[in-house]
């Protein structure tokens, strides 16, 4: 008996591990991934930063077995280049430890000229088995960054989406190398992506022009097939529905016993069902399912079955992003092979099927199973849905399947992985031989003086009797925990920088501290930390704007920073005063941040709304500092002190919301 499973993985700045069940006699898994795309290179009036490139895709299949460790690396995407002399390059796509993609290189130090992007992480799936050790089964290469703009000359930073795939090698590293840094008005060269062998960081060209792109680097893996769609020509996908629930009660005409036609429908127990509250999709496509129920003395009624819970095998005939929409009465949800595609579970309300829930979604070719599931709460019930192919244009590809790279001034996507498990499950009974136990997959019995092997074993379990072989159920899972352990840092700074790269974003400045000073738990700062460093790849104004004004009040923490009590003549007293302020201050508002942080990075359940509140207005705030200013060195000036008691007073009031 095989049992099928599925699970799709997306960044999240951790590495995702399975461990094999040892009830798995044997099983395949195949998978279909992506890498990083490399981020877009910065601008700067008048040089235009280059398109980042798209990342490497790759399909295969290997085996494992009970016991195995399965480790899944999802890439991330490059960060943008900015604008202004002497930026920093995109921050690398992040990975494991030794995929990472390369930093961005510097703009020029004089003039006004833009970085480099930054190269994609790879994706990365690795296996360890008893005994083996580690080892590499799958890898998708990131995408190279785009060169920065230059200053004068030519000012188009170069776009990686020009190179070939896969870009040249950068010797036997996987780490994709760092852009190179200009040292005059021209542009930075833009970060190699990562991958098992990776890309070559891009160069500033000679004279105060763009930088070049980073290379993508190189896919490969077990049984694995890789696109290189760069300047080919491909007829495309033309679309179209490939499964509409509308479809189930159809009528068609069939030719039955001797020759007689018959009309039947695709789902016998399947009718319409429209209701005028019903918005006009779910009475376009919505379905329902009744069942014989046996009353009285032979009679039969038909009852709808609630909830309404049906799977149907569905071919995709290209792997490609799909357009789902449902409608429900009351609620319900739709998915592709265990993986939730779209749902809406909003209590007993008219609004539930009123409304249309869509989303795209990415999903391999083949046969899929789509499970249709919804609760009806009380009279008529309903379930509408639609997929539809999303059209591939007949055209040049760029890497139709790699995740994009990001425009001039815009990170890269991050990457993915989906995978699918085909598992044989173990059969037979435990019996215990020469002192250990045993799984007996044959059981002979003698029948009238012939032994004969059975199809099947019965026990009797407190009166009831149950079948004695292990079997495969639904009990197998393919569901992954997620560890930050090996999981790649950010990158360094290329040349004589003035620094290291960038920490990371979100609260983290002042949440170490709050850390450091043991008034934040561990999971709730390491969640911050891997949404900082999201933030700096796909928000790099909020991230710089936050760091500029987060680092006045870790300077008070520290008995520094602007003199603004100055009514204390004494500078001791001050200091301290400040400081007990600032703490008291950041713990009653950063701890409601880092607490939606965690949630929305996945480690805490339930979000906080004063979190959510004060996180979407310090990021407003971060953003507008982040595009005037161009250095993230505090200030010292008690000006900007009072701005931030200011903000801080708006801070503590959103702190108060339940």
């Amino acid at each position: 008996m095989a049992i099928y499973r599925s699970s799709y993985l997306y960044y999240t700045g951790t590495a995702r591990l399975y461990t094999v069940p040892s009830i798995v006699e044997s099983a395949t898994i195949t998978y279909s991934m992506s890498g990083g795309g490399g981020g877009g290179g910065g601008d700067d009036s008048p040089g235009l930063g280059g398109t980042g490139s798209v990342a490497g895709y790759i399909n295969g299949s290997f085996n494992v077995a009970g016991g195995d460790l399965l480790k899944v690396i999802v890439g991330g995407g490059g960060g943008p280049g900015g604008g202004g002399s002497g930026f920093a390059g995109g921050s690398n796509g992040q990975s494991w430890q030794g995929f990472e993609g390369g930093r961005g290189g510097r703009s020029g130090p004089s003039g006004s000229s833009g970085s480099g992007g930054g190269g994609g992480g790879a994706t990365v799936i690795l296996l360890t088995r008893v005994g083996q050790g580690e080892i590499i089964e799958a890898v998708a290469a990131g995408g190279g960054g785009g060169g920065g703009g230059g200053h004068t000359g030519d000012v188009a930073g170069k776009s990686a989406v020009n190179f070939p795939v896969p870009g040249r090698i950068n010797g036997s590293a996987r780490n994709g190398q760092m852009g190179a840094d200009h040292n005059g008005d021209g542009g930075g060269g833009g970060g190699g992506g990562g991958g098992l062998n990776a890309g070559l960081g891009g160069d500033p060209i000679s004279g105060d022009v763009g930088g070049n792109a980073g290379n993508q680097g190189i896919s490969s893996g077990n049984n694995y097939f890789q696109r290189t769609e760069i300047n080919q020509v491909n007829a495309g996908y033309a679309g179209g529905v490939v499964f509409d629930s509308a479809d189930l009660t159809k009528q068609t005409s069939v030719i039955g016993y001797r020759g007689s036609p018959q009309i039947v429908t695709q789902a016998p127990n399947h009718y319409r069902s429209t209701n005028s509250s019903y918005n006009a999709f779910l009475n376009a496509h919505g379905v329902w399912s009744k069942e014989e129920v046996r009353v009285g003395r032979g009679g039969v009624d038909l009852r709808d079955v609630n909830p309404y819970n049906f799977t149907w095998v569905v071919n995709f005939p290209v792997s490609s992003n799909y357009l789902f929409q449902a409608a429900w009465d009351n609620a319900g949800r739709i998915s592709v092979d265990g993986v939730t595609m779209v749902e809406r579970f909003t209590g007993d309300d008219s609004g539930t099927f009123q409304n249309t829930t869509e989303a795209i979604r990415f999903v391999t070719a083949g046969n899929r199973n789509v499970n249709m599931y919804a609760d009806n709460y009380g009279g008529p019930g309903s379930i509408g849905c639609v997929i539809t192919g999303l059209p591939i244009p007949a055209a040049v590809q760029t890497g139709t399947f790699g995740m994009p790279g990001g425009a001039r001034n815009t990170g890269g996507s991050s990457g993915f992985a989906f995978l699918d498990m085909k598992a044989t499950l173990k059969k037979g009974v435990r019996v215990k031989v020469g002192g250990a136990w045993t799984t007996a997959k044959e059981i002979h019995v003698k029948l009238s003086g012939v032994w004969k092997k059975t199809t099947q074993v019965w026990v009797k379990i407190n009166g009831v009797w149950k079948p004695a072989f292990i079997r495969g159920d639904d009990s197998l899972s393919f569901d992954f925990s997620s560890t930050s352990t090996g999981f790649g840092g950010p990158g360094l700074e290329r040349g004589d920088a003035s620094g290291g790269g960038g920490g990371g974003g979100g609260c983290k400045i002042i949440c170490t501290k709050l850390h450091e000073l043991g008034y934040l738990s561990d999971n709730i700062y390491e969640a911050d930390e891997k949404f900082g460093e999201w933030l700096r790849t796909n928000d790099p104004y909020a991230y710089y704007g936050y760091v500029k004004w987060a680092s006045v009040v870790v300077d008070w923490m520290d008995k520094d920073g602007p003199q603004c009590m100055f009514w204390i003549r004494d500078k001791q007293k001050r200091n301290d005063a400040q400081r007990a302020m600032a703490i008291s201050w950041a713990r009653r508002i950063a701890t409601p941040w880092a607490q939606h942080m965690a949630f929305l990075m996945g480690v805490e359940k339930e979000d906080n709304k004063a979190g959510r509140l004060i996180m979407k207005t310090g990021m407003w705030i971060s953003r507008m500092i982040g595009k005037y200013t161009k250095t993230t060195e505090p200030t010292k000036s008690p000006v900007l002190g009072y701005v931030m008691w200011a903000t801080f007073g708006v801070f503590w009031l959103l702190a108060g919301v339940k």
